[in-house]
């Protein structure tokens, strides 16, 4: 009855534990995300729809404005190809749509703007929290702890750096 006792135990930890990495993953994407939009929502940018049979009007207006988004950051990496800031959110918008759409092209276009960011400016904070992210996705646990310890050097007590230290914790069994 004891050892029974232990893992029903052990499988209710397991079991929020996945529950609450879950969580915290999707909030940390959602946050990321709305204000990577929100941020270039005050962008004027050329008409960029995609309408697919069967969306509902509130799927089709978030495609829209992800894709004025995209479009607006893609211009000004255009105009300046050193832009830190649209080199993150960009990655961060593509981690966004490899989640999405199930596409891993998606991946590996993150992790290139990721990566260019941090070549030109190693504490910008949306390409360190995406990169610790984009490891999480890949399941790349002990990775995705590194990208948020480094992050919290710079940002102690940034919620999305924090939210991919519990998940990677989680997922460790820490």
């Amino acid at each position: 009855a004891v050892n029974s006792r232990r893992t029903t135990q052990e499988n209710w930890r397991t079991t929020v534990q996945r529950v609450v990495s879950v969580m915290g993953a999707a909030f940390v994407l959602s946050t990321l995300a709305a204000s990577a939009w929100a941020h270039d929502a005050k962008i004027p940018s050329a008409h960029a729809s995609v309408i697919v049979s069967g969306q509902s009007e509130d799927a089709r207006r978030g495609n829209e404005a992800r894709d004025r988004t995209i479009l607006a950051l893609k211009q000004r990496l255009t105009e300046d190809p050193k832009n830190v800031a649209a080199l993150g959110r960009l990655g961060l918008v593509y981690l966004d749509e490899a989640r999405s759409t199930e596409e891993a092209r998606f991946y590996t276009q993150a992790e290139s703007l990721f990566a260019s960011a941090l070549r030109l400016d190693p504490t910008d904070l949306a390409s360190l929290v995406g990169s610790g992210s984009l490891a999480l996705s890949r399941h790349d646990f002990r990775g995705a702890m590194k990208w948020a310890e480094r992050g919290l050097e710079q940002y102690p007590g940034s919620a999305p750096l924090l939210g991919i230290v519990v998940d990677a914790s989680v997922e460790l069994g820490r």
